[in-house]
C-alpha cells in the first residue's frame, strides 16, 4: 500500500472479486478525501500531486488539477 499521484495504491497478489472491489472503492475514495483531515478533497498540484480540502490546499499553496487522477494504473496485480 502506498500513496502515489494524490491517491491510495494497494497491490495484492491474491484476492477474490469481492476484495478487489473493496480495494478499488478505497482507491477511488482516496481521490476525494483530504490526506490531512479526511474531509472532502480534490486533487491539487504544487511540487507534488496531493488530494486536499480547500483549507489545507491554501496552506500549502496547491492548485486544483480536477476530479480525476492524471495517472491511473491497475489497482491490483
Amino acid at each position: 500500500m502506498k500513496e502515489k499521484f494524490g491517491g491510495l495504491r494497494i497491490h495484492v497478489n491474491y484476492a477474490n472479486d469481492a476484495i478487489r472491489q473493496r480495494i478499488e472503492a478505497a482507491e477511488e475514495e482516496s481521490f476525494h478525501t483530504c490526506e490531512v483531515c479526511r474531509q472532502s478533497g480534490t486533487l491539487r498540484e504544487s511540487d507534488w500531486i496531493k488530494t486536499l480540502c480547500d483549507e489545507h490546499a491554501r496552506a500549502r499553496g496547491s492548485e486544483k488539477t480536477g476530479d480525476q487522477p492524471k495517472f491511473r494504473g491497475d489497482a491490483c496485480s
